[in-house]
């Protein structure tokens, strides 16, 4: 969340949804055995590509801050990465996978709370909106969304799903958003943004 107040969404959430899975790959083979095959090699050359049409100077002026925002997708990517592996594990481990997916998520909404008190106490450096009935319905809306996309996360690497496969296809959702992001906050996009959009859904399918 932090870095999409830097970089733009057609910008972070290639290079998110391809080093995120990358990481889960490797994961994956050194913690799992999952062996990579010709076209998963072949995905990671593809996402290769990805952050060299998005980083150029031109897109450093037109960002808010560039290097910071990569640095914060980075590190979000990484530990997506290292929660796949740890969801798989957890639904490997526990035949309860849906006590497993409940807990995960009051343990997620308990941090957010603490994380929120946490930055009011700071609002003389961070300037905190009150929480109102909106937010608080907007939140549980999102609440339902993630809780449903993570229990049926779950229950695909319950059902042996491997765990480079399961989240690479996760991983397509990045077009809409990025789509939407266009239209409605009508954030830049060229044939380079197109080109990298397109390559890092072939790398994603290629490495599922």
């Amino acid at each position: 969340m932090d870095s999409l107040r830097y970089i733009d969404t057609t910008i972070a959430l290639p290079i998110h949804k391809f080093i995120s899975p990358l990481f889960a790959l490797l994961i994956g083979a050194m913690v799992f055995n999952e062996h990579l095959t010709i076209s998963e090699w072949a995905g990671i050359l593809f996402g290769v590509l990805v952050p060299l049409l998005l980083i150029n100077r031109i897109e450093n002026n037109r960002q808010e801050n560039l290097k910071r925002g990569l640095i914060l997708i980075i590190i979000s990517a990484f530990l997506s990465g290292i929660g796949a592996a740890i969801y798989k594990l957890g639904a490997n481990l526990f035949s309860a996978v849906l006590l497993f997916a409940g807990i995960a998520n009051i343990l997620l909404a308990t941090a957010s709370l603490v994380l929120h008190k946490n930055n009011r106490s700071k609002s003389n450096t961070v300037e905190v909106k009150p929480l109102d009935s909106s937010f608080f319905k907007l939140a549980f809306i999102i609440g339902l969304i993630q809780m449903t996309a993570f229990t049926t996360l779950m229950m695909s690497f319950s059902h042996n799903g491997p765990l480079a496969v399961v989240y690479t296809i996760t991983s397509l959702y990045i077009v809409i958003p990025i789509v939407l992001s266009i239209i409605f906050y009508n954030e830049h996009w060229n044939t380079r943004k197109v080109v990298a959009i397109v390559l890092s859904i072939l790398a994603v399918v290629l490495m599922g």
